[in-house]
C-alpha cells in the first residue's frame, strides 16, 4: 500500500514482475482513482505508527516490508523478488 499513485512510482519491469506473483498495488489516497477507503482508520494509524507510506504485505497480512520515501518502493520490491528467488 502506498500513498500516491503507486502505478506511477517504479520500473514498469519490476511492477510487471509483482504482477505476474499476483502481487497487487493499492492506495489510500483519495486523489487516486480506485483507491481504497480506510472506513476505520486502522490502515492509516499503522502507517502513521511505523512511518511509512509505503508497505509490502502477504496474503496473510504479514508485514514484508514498509519504507517512508516513495523513491525506495522500488527497492522494497526488488528485495522481495531476491528474497523469494
Amino acid at each position: 500500500m502506498s500513498s500516491g499513485d503507486p502505478l506511477n512510482q517504479g520500473d514498469p519491469e519490476l511492477l510487471a514482475w509483482f504482477a505476474s506473483i499476483f502481487g497487487t498495488v493499492a492506495t489510500l489516497d483519495p486523489a487516486v482513482v480506485g483507491h481504497l477507503t480506510d472506513t476505520d482508520g486502522t490502515f492509516t494509524e499503522w502507517l502513521q505508527a511505523h512511518r511509512a507510506n509505503g508497505v509490502i504485505t502477504r496474503p496473510d497480512q504479514y508485514v514484508f516490508g514498509s519504507t517512508n520515501e516513495s523513491r525506495r518502493s522500488a527497492e522494497l520490491l526488488d528485495q522481495l523478488r531476491t528474497a523469494l528467488g
